[in-house]
C-alpha cells in the first residue's frame, strides 16, 4: 500500500467509479498513513486492522458519511459489518475477507465462517468478499506445481454449509499474478463475491468486475448493486476559457448571421445551433484530452494483456503501467492548474463545472465485453452489437441443401 503506483491507482478508482466503502487488505501501513491517504479521497469513517510488529498483512474500511456502516466482529484476517443505507430497511451483513495463506491458519478461519455459515449467516441479505485465497475449481489456477485434487477445499465446504451463491465476474478470469526475473508464472482467483440467495432477491443486478492490475499483485475488485445505465447525448457547456481566445470571438461572428427569412426567436435559435456545433469541432482539435484518450487505451491494452495472455513476459505490461503512471500524473496536474486558476478568478461559485469536467465516461451496458471464436476480447458497445448480431445471423443461416 505504501507504494505511490499503488496509492495512485487507488485513488483513480475512486475517481472514477466513487464507491461508497472501500476495503484493502495487506496494508503494511501504520493506521497514520492511512489515515491521510482516506482524507484525501473524501471518506468520512474508517476502521483498521493494524499490521503486525514486522508490517505484515493489516486491513483497511472506509465509508462515507451518509452510509451507516457498524462493525460487528474483527481479526487479522476479516471486517464483519452491517451496512444501511442501500434501500434495505434491515440492512445488510458484509463480511470483509482475507483468507490466511498459511495452512496453519486454514483450518480455524474456515471453520469459523462454516458455522456462521451453517447456523444462517445473516437473517438478511449478506455478501462475503475479498481475497479468499482459495480457488473453487482447478480452472481457476494456471502455471505453478501440479494441481491435488485430493487437496480440501475450504471454498466448496463454506458455499455448500450456507448454500452460498459464487456471484461470477467481468472481466480477466484470473485475480493474482506471481512473477519470477518479470514472467508470470502462476495465476490464480483468489478473490471473489459470495451471497446469500436473499442478497440476490433483494439485488439481483448485483454484479463482480475485476479491474486491471496496477502496482500489486492482485487485481481490484470492483463490486456494484446496481446494473450500469446508458446516458444520453451529453449537454453542451460552454467553456469559460473558450472566451479568453481570439478564435472563439471570429467563431461567433461567423455563426451570427441575421436571416431576414427567419423570425428574431428562430433566427436566434439557429445561430445558437450553429454556434454549438462550430464551438465542439474547434474544441476537439484546439483542446483535445490527449492524456484522457492515451490513459483509457494503456488500461485496454494493459487489460487485454493480462486477460488473454498466458505465463509469459510481463515486459509491456510494465511498460503501461509506467505510462498510466506517467499519465496520471500529468492529467493530476493539468486539472489542478486549471482548477486552481479558476478558483482565483472566480473564487469557488463555478468549482462545479470543473468536477463534471473530469468525470470519465461510465460503462454503457452491463456487457463490458465478450469473447470472439478467435479467443479475442471484444469492448466497446458498436463492436460487441456487431459481434452478437454476426453471431446469430451465423446460426440462423443455413449453407447446406433444402429439400
Amino acid at each position: 500500500m505504501g507504494r505511490s503506483l499503488t496509492v495512485q491507482t487507488l485513488r483513480e478508482i475512486v475517481l472514477l467509479h466513487k464507491p461508497d466503502v472501500v476495503f484493502l487488505s495487506e496494508t503494511h501501513q501504520p493506521d497514520s498513513y492511512l489515515q491521510v491517504i482516506r482524507n484525501q479521497l473524501g471518506f468520512g469513517q474508517s476502521f483498521y486492522i493494524s499490521p503486525t510488529v514486522n508490517s505484515a498483512g493489516g486491513l483497511c474500511l472506509w465509508w462515507r458519511d451518509d452510509i451507516r456502516l457498524d462493525i460487528i466482529s474483527s481479526s487479522k484476517y476479516h471486517i464483519d459489518s452491517s451496512l444501511f443505507g442501500l434501500n434495505c430497511e434491515q440492512g445488510a451483513r458484509i463480511s470483509w475477507l482475507y483468507g490466511p495463506s498459511y495452512n496453519e491458519d486454514k483450518l480455524e478461519f474456515w471453520e469459523y465462517w462454516k458455522n456462521l455459515a451453517r447456523n444462517g449467516g445473516s437473517d438478511g441479505c449478506w455478501l462475503l468478499i475479498g481475497d479468499l485465497n482459495e480457488v473453487l475449481h482447478i480452472c481457476e489456477r494456471e502455471g505453478g506445481s501440479v494441481w491435488s485434487s485430493y487437496r480440501r477445499n475450504y471454498l466448496r465446504e463454506l458455499m455448500d454449509a450456507g448454500s452460498l451463491l459464487d456471484m461470477g465476474y467481468k472481466g480477466q478470469a484470473f485475480t493474482w499474478a506471481r512473477k519470477e526475473d518479470n514472467v508470470i508464472v502462476l495465476q490464480e482467483r483468489l478473490d471473489r463475491a459470495l451471497t446469500n440467495e436473499t442478497w440476490i432477491l433483494h439485488w439481483p443486478e448485483s454484479s463482480l468486475t475485476h479491474l486491471a492490475r496496477i502496482g500489486s499483485d492482485h487485481n481490484p475488485l470492483l463490486f456494484s448493486t446496481q446494473a450500469a445505465r446508458s446516458k444520453g447525448k451529453p449537454t453542451f457547456h460552454f467553456d469559460v476559457n473558450w472566451a479568453e481566445d481570439g478564435e472563439a470571438t471570429q467563431i461567433v461572428k461567423d455563426c451570427w448571421i441575421l436571416n431576414p427569412s427567419l423570425s428574431g426567436l428562430s433566427n436566434w435559435v439557429t445561430n445558437l445551433k450553429s454556434c454549438r456545433s462550430s464551438f465542439i469541432r474547434w474544441s476537439k482539435k484546439k483542446f483535445p484530452k490527449c492524456n484522457k484518450d492515451l490513459i483509457r487505451d494503456c488500461l485496454l491494452e494493459l487489460d487485454d494483456l493480462q486477460a488473454n495472455q498466458a505465463i509469459s513476459s510481463t515486459e509491456r505490461q510494465q511498460e503501461l503501467e509506467s505510462s498510466v503512471s506517467t499519465l496520471w500524473i500529468r492529467e493530476e496536474r493539468y486539472w489542478h492548474q486549471k482548477s486552481r486558476v479558476k478558483w482565483l478568478k472566480s473564487g469557488d461559485s463555478n468549482t462545479r463545472f470543473f468536477h463534471l469536467s473530469t468525470i470519465q465516461r461510465r460503462l454503457r451496458n452491463r456487457i463490458l465485453k465478450i469473447q470472439n471464436e478467435q479467443g479475442q476480447w471484444v469492448c466497446g458497445e458498436g463492436l460487441i452489437r456487431k459481434e452478437f448480431e454476426s453471431q446469430f445471423k451465423a446460426v440462423f443461416s443455413s449453407s447446406g441443401y433444402r429439400d
